[in-house]
């Protein structure tokens, strides 16, 4: 080809060496397997250079006319292959075949590796995505401090499209599990394109919501369930400053069941001054959701900022599952009841109470208030060796969640580079063994058989409600208050 001539083919170099020229000068050459002319196929531009052969060589060429219908019928399998794949999407079912091949023309492929992420968490969302093949793993979701399940989506699953309706920065992580292709639509295209189908993003937004909430993850609801659950959603707004729940009194001003907010913020305090903010993405209520109706909030719940928030109310969850029974608690550890200015600088090491595999039990008293605890100090290396690490992140969420006077309390719970640290209250009266068992007797009065009991029972109690099973109550390790 010569510079200036007009392009007429695309060349592919099967064999031999090549030389490209402009203004007579050789800017380059080419070997097996390059290819050149390649504008020729798309505009009717001049050539840029001009291609000498170096040696013998041979050729493929395709003209503009070939590639062009080549490009087309290439178009048209692809886009009909989109179509059915968007058929078989949740939120475009019903939707009219001309606009589903628009959308299906403004889609772009993208394939993503094994581990790659496609978004994070906090980032702006601009792109939405359909899983055309492979799977997409989405955590850490929730904009706030509530946590939702890890969702695994599949190919004909879609997401992203929060960020799309809503503007806000992406409230999980999203990750390639193995090779997958996605369809992807931007921002832009999505609002010019398909605004309108807001109502039916809204809608399976609210489904995903759902299930991403614990206590209905857990429960394993078939989709017409949830589809039940979705249609009895209802959009509530609460002023600034309404008070909408009062530790431990019954709810008064909102009536039990799962508040979703959409706008505002809402702050969480109890007794101890502890309190967290939550806002878009949180929710609440969770733990209200019980068949007995004399249920008490442990916590304060105030707007902040005038809140919007997505309800499904108690009677109606039990009318779409045909009662709660299948509900399970999820335990809450997300507000934590602990005192977080007890730290190592604000106590001094009375004695070692005792020791163990892991680690020490310290007694400690807290320089500030003069009051005394036991603090637990353990190894993190020790504990990663020996496979106890989910162990201990258990044990401490499970004691974050308990709050009753028969139970050892979490007070506070820390760490450092080397160990982990839980401040706990203190009982100095001994173990139930040692009261059981003297050298003048064995037994106690049946007063007494009576009030130890009982007080383990009330203890039990309080776990089970929340859904915690005690696996190992014995006398040697059931410690007793001084006052008893």
């Amino acid at each position: 080809m010569q510079q200036g001539d007009l392009g007429d083919y695309f060349y592919v170099l099967k064999s031999g060496q090549v030389a490209f020229i402009v203004n007579g000068k050789q800017v380059g050459e080419a070997f097996e397997g390059a290819t050149f002319g390649e504008l020729a196929l798309l505009y009717d531009a001049p050539r840029a250079a001009t291609v000498r052969a170096v040696t013998d060589c041979s050729l493929y060429r395709v003209d503009q006319k070939t590639f062009r219908a080549m490009l087309a019928n290439n178009k048209a399998r692809s886009g009909e292959k989109r179509v059915k794949l968007l058929r078989e999407v949740e939120i475009f079912n019903g939707i009219d075949s001309a606009i589903l091949h628009k959308i299906a023309d403004a889609m772009t492929d993208l394939v993503i590796s094994d581990g790659e992420k496609i978004f994070r968490k906090g980032e702006v969302g601009e792109v939405f995505y359909i899983v055309n093949s492979g799977r997409v793993k989405i955590t850490d979701i929730g904009l706030g401090d509530a946590k939702y399940v890890d969702q695994i989506l599949n190919p004909g699953d879609f997401f992203g499209e929060r960020a799309l309706m809503t503007g806000d920065t992406r409230a999980g992580t999203a990750t390639a599990l193995g090779d997958c292709a996605l369809l992807c639509i931007s921002k832009e295209t999505f609002d010019t394109g398909i605004g309108h189908f807001e109502k039916v993003m809204t809608h399976s937004q609210n489904k995903r919501n759902i299930m991403g909430v614990p206590i209905f993850a857990k429960a394993k609801l078939d989709p017409a369930e949830v589809e039940r659950l979705s249609k009895r959603i209802v959009s509530v707004t609460f002023p600034k400053d309404t008070s909408l729940l009062e530790e431990g009194k019954l709810p008064t001003i909102i009536q039990r069941g799962l508040y979703i907010i959409k706008e505002g913020e809402i702050s969480v305090s109890s007794s101890s001054g502890v309190a967290r903010i939550l806002r878009s993405g949180d929710y609440f209520g969770d733990d209200l959701i019980l068949e007995k109706p004399d249920v008490i909030s442990p916590f304060n719940y105030i707007v902040r900022e005038t809140a919007v928030c997505d309800v499904i109310s108690v009677e109606d969850i039990k009318a779409a599952l045909n009662g709660l029974a299948r509900l399970e608690r999820e335990i809450s550890t997300v507000i934590s009841r602990l005192d977080t200015s007890i730290t190592l600088k604000t106590v001094n090491k009375v004695k070692m109470l005792g020791s163990g595999t892991f680690g020490q039990v310290w007694l400690i008293t807290h320089v500030p208030t003069k009051k005394t605890y036991a603090l637990k100090i353990q190894v993190k290396r020790e504990l990663i060796d020996n496979g106890q690490a989910s162990g201990v992140v258990r044990e401490k969420n499970l004691m974050a969640a308990l709050d009753h006077p028969f139970v050892i309390k979490l007070v506070n719970a820390f760490q450092d580079d080397e160990c982990l640290y839980m401040v706990m209250t203190l009982a100095q009266g001994g173990e139930l063994y040692s009261i059981l068992h003297t050298a003048r007797s064995d037994g106690v009065s049946e007063s007494s058989a009576k009030f130890y009991a009982a007080t383990i029972f009330d203890g039990l109690m309080h776990m089970h409600e929340r859904h915690i099973l005690y696996r190992d109550l014995k006398p040697e390790v059931s410690f007793l208050c001084t006052m008893l």
